[in-house]
């Protein structure tokens, strides 16, 4: 990436409403700005998983990626419907992506009430659906 692009949109934001989410955020200014994004599908990098991640608390988690969205649409002039449309859609996937991250937890419970609030909000995407049944199961979705 050209180092001015990553200057005009002010770099990552280390804001705490952001912590797991500051590479997301990035993503969606850089997008904003114009950047060409693509996809590698060669693996560049790993992480590991233990107790002191933070991104081991899913809804710690989903807030943030929640607080990422919503300050870049904040910032979006144009609000047609198909925009306002897809935007409904995001939400459900982020709130998706917490009962997700709390299934994979173990915490079947709490898991409950985000896929609800994903289907509730946009009930058109079938894996809403399998997650929550695996999710009476005490299963994980892969």
């Amino acid at each position: 990436m050209r180092r001015r692009l990553l200057e005009a949109v002010c770099g990552f934001d280390e804001s705490n409403a952001l912590i797991t989410a500051e590479d997301y955020h990035l993503w969606l200014k850089l997008a904003r700005a114009g950047a060409k994004i693509g996809f590698v599908r060669e693996v560049l990098g790993e992480f590991r998983i233990h107790d002191g991640n933070n991104s081991k608390s899913a809804l710690r988690n989903m807030r943030a990626v929640r607080v990422a969205f919503e300050r870049t649409y904040a910032e979006m002039a144009e609000r047609s419907c198909a925009t306002r449309i897809k935007a409904v859609r995001r939400r459900a996937i982020i709130d998706y992506s917490g009962g997700r991250g709390l299934q994979d937890n173990g915490e079947h419970r709490q898991a409950w009430v985000w896929f609800l609030k994903a289907i509730m909000h946009w009930p058109f995407i079938p894996k809403f659906y399998a997650a929550l049944f695996l999710n009476a199961l005490h299963r994980r979705v892969r």
